[in-house]
């Protein structure tokens, strides 16, 4: 339960972030001449950014620390790959 929890919670956090990027390239991008970004887009590249820049430290867990290194070793990139490919298919529409 706890983990089905802090991945709504994540996903969430993510629409919220790409709402967020998008306006921001919007604001201050789209002035020097990058293109309009879309919501997906905008998704994708928060999830690409999410995925490099986010690393479970292995090297040290404590036993409270384990289900956060589990999500953050597995759980987060599959929820990454599932939602990226499923905006990644909305956007061919």
């Amino acid at each position: 339960m706890y983990l089905a929890v802090l991945s709504f919670l994540v996903t969430l956090s993510w629409l919220y972030k790409a709402y967020v990027f998008k306006w921001l390239w919007l604001w201050f991008l789209v002035p020097l001449g990058a293109p309009p970004l879309e919501f997906n887009s905008a998704l994708g590249i928060t999830l690409i950014l999410s995925l490099l820049t986010t690393e479970p430290s292995l090297t040290k867990i404590e036993h409270q620390d384990i289900p956060k290194t589990v999500y953050l070793a597995l759980i987060y990139p599959t929820i990454s790959i599932l939602l990226g490919w499923f905006m990644q298919n909305l956007m061919k529409l």
